[in-house]
């Protein structure tokens, strides 16, 4: 599952414990961009929640998986 350098750089900023607002500030998107992206994701990947998310894509790295 391929990723855009914006959906990349949303994830990298979850990671570290930014919520919407600031996320939205650095990437100059909107609040509701940011949400529809983490939205998307979520969707992908058959998450409910942003822990089972983030949890589904460190699984990944560490298998390799990009």
């Amino acid at each position: 599952m391929s990723h855009s350098v914006e959906e990349r750089r949303i994830v990298e900023l979850l990671a570290r414990g930014w919520g919407d607002e600031k996320i939205s500030r650095e990437l100059a998107l909107s609040v509701r961009t940011v949400q529809r992206r983490i939205g998307q994701l979520m969707d992908e990947y058959r998450c409910a929640s942003r822990f089972a998310l983030g949890f589904k894509l460190g699984r990944h790295r560490l298998n390799g998986s990009t």
